[in-house]
């Protein structure tokens, strides 16, 4: 069979979100004030990524140790990011993201919750820094109605934030009698609930109340039918309503939430032990110093700090086109080197472009080079692999290149997309000698393809050469391309937004800004359903791009 080949010509010589109970932006900290009986508290929020998460050893310690099941919402539209399955609780941990709240030596960390079934709530996990340097979790529910969500949104507190506030795990039970508050049961037997106050304009303090045990039902219901992950001990067995079943008290399956923790590594009861806390007096009874408290309560336990942690559909899509780029790059760390290597001085000086490819189901790097008189390279796509990746570079060219993606590059990449040659989490790199590196990710392939669908075909046959069916989609791809082509990158109109440029011109950096903000104009005025990132020569930090008051702007580096 002849081996067929397409010629891709990179071209480069023609042309959670996370709102707490005020707005916040995700780069900076704020700072907020609480007024309280006896002194004034000031806490500072900021949102966090996963690579400022991974600075603190014993947060990424407790989050590296959760149950993990990578990538298992791939396939959900409603949970795009890739989360941590906690299979114990059912539910997803958002540790992509999270609210750090400080005041003074106390912190804690908030992270989204998420679960399969939406069961109507907004639920945070909380980490809740203590006096011996562990951690206290806590699920935080929220029981918020649209109107609330907005108010949060808007920066707002809904007023009666506290009676929709419950702080909850698996070892509840219902204290009958028409109480309402949940009580927990510890390993000792003694008793205990969570009492709420949102008494701030974005935080919700809540404290420990040491209360009497009620006494259990007789009948062997009413004990809310969700105890059936817990570890016999000793003690009768309850059965809720819902089948649950409670077996004496019952020992958190993790060790990590409220009030029951157990193993090796000490630690207080309901304390994220730390295996790599050496403090004294951290063996399940002395809390140690109190410094690291928020304040403490009647009872001597910390208080503890959080802020409500909404992810909405705009936020989960960056971070799932962020994951395709970060997650391909962990995966296949040869192809980071490679990445790096299409950078250096060495290539970049070449007059020759060059690239490359990473194809599914093989390790092995695809490696292009241009040849002396046709500079663009080309690609075999006679495998049946797909294409994961593909990189290029813009080098020094005669006269002039572009700091940006040519339309060629992106009619390829939509050739790739008609012949059904691209993965779903394909990223497209390109680094150029005018010292520009970008990822181009997509989320919508039928408008990427909508767009160059005319360019995809051999321009010598054209019409011919389409399918009947697909004819219409033909002329109006060119209707559409051809004037955003004149308009952006058509040198032979005098006034396109998008030049070449000479990578020694004095005023590269603000010729790169501008060329930056048009194409970014580009791609929305084009709708092409395309993600661009912003990185540098070392590939290890990607920064979603989009446009702002009509400048670019540079969001929370998303790894």
């Amino acid at each position: 069979m002849m081996k067929q080949k397409l010629k891709i010509y990179l071209k480069f010589g023609i042309l959670l979100f996370g709102i707490s109970i005020v707005c916040f932006t995700c780069q900076k900290d704020d700072t907020v004030f609480v007024d309280e009986t006896t002194q004034q508290t000031e806490f500072k929020i900021n949102l966090v990524n996963k690579f400022e998460l991974s600075k603190n050893q014993r947060i990424n310690n407790i989050v590296q140790s959760l149950p993990n099941k990578n990538d298992v919402l791939q396939n959900n539209t409603n949970l795009q990011a890739k989360m941590t399955y906690i299979e114990a609780y059912d539910f997803y941990v958002d540790d992509e993201i999270a609210y750090h709240i400080t005041s003074g030596n106390y912190e804690s960390y908030t992270f989204a919750i998420t679960r399969a079934q939406d069961n109507g709530l907004t639920e945070n996990l909380l980490l809740s820094k203590q006096a011996d340097g562990s951690y206290k979790a806590a699920i935080m529910s929220y029981d918020l109605n649209e109107s609330d969500k907005q108010s949060v949104k808007n920066g707002n507190m809904p007023m009666d934030l506290a009676s929709k506030t419950t702080v909850s795990g698996l070892q509840r039970m219902s204290s009958g009698g028409g109480d309402s508050r949940i009580i927990f049961t510890r390993l000792d037997g003694s008793c205990y609930y969570y009492e709420v106050d949102a008494h701030s304009y974005d935080v919700v303090v809540w404290e420990i109340v040491n209360i009497d045990c009620p006494e259990l039902p007789n009948d062997n219901s009413g004990l809310g039918g969700s105890l059936n992950n817990g570890t016999t001990n000793n003690g009768p067995n309850y059965t809720g309503p819902d089948g649950g079943t409670l077996n004496g008290p019952v020992t958190d399956p993790l060790g990590v939430l409220l009030g029951n923790t157990n193993g090796s590594n000490g630690g207080t009861t309901g304390v994220v032990p730390d295996p790599d806390n050496t403090d004294s007096g951290n063996d399940g009874g002395a809390q140690g110093e109190t410094t690291d408290c928020l304040q403490l309560d009647a009872s001597g336990n910390c208080a503890n700090a959080t802020a409500v942690l909404i992810i909405d559909e705009e936020e989960l899509g960056r971070k799932k086109e962020c994951r395709k780029i970060t997650n391909l790059l962990e995966d296949t760390p040869n192809y980071k080197t490679k990445l790096v290597e299409l950078s250096s001085d060495a290539n970049l000086n070449s007059p020759l472009e060059k690239g490359a490819g990473k194809l599914k189901n093989q390790d092995a790097i695809e490696d292009y080079e241009a040849e002396v008189g046709f500079p663009q390279i080309e690609i075999d796509i006679s495998g049946v692999n797909k294409f994961e990746a593909l990189a290029h570079n813009h080098p020094t060219t005669s006269p002039f290149s572009l700091s940006t993606f040519s339309p060629q590059d992106l009619m390829h990449i939509a050739k790739l997309i008609r012949l059904n040659k691209i993965t779903d989490n394909f990223v497209a790199f390109l680094t150029t000698k005018q010292g520009t590196q970008y990822a181009l990710t997509i989320s919508n392939p039928t408008k990427f393809l909508d767009l160059f669908f005319y360019k995809t075909f051999d321009p010598k046959i054209g019409i011919r050469d389409i399918p009947p069916t697909q004819q219409a989609r033909y002329w109006a791809s060119k209707d559409a391309f051809i004037p955003l082509y004149d308009k952006y990158f058509n040198p032979d109109i005098p006034d396109h937004k998008i030049k070449a440029t000479d990578p020694n011109d004095p005023n590269i950096d603000t010729l790169n800004e501008n060329d930056l903000k048009e194409f970014l104009n580009f791609m929305d005025e084009a709708n092409i359903g395309a993600h661009l990132f912003e990185t540098d020569a070392t590939f290890n930090i990607f920064t979603k791009l989009k446009l702002k008051n009509g400048e670019p702007h540079r969001e929370n580096p998303c790894n």
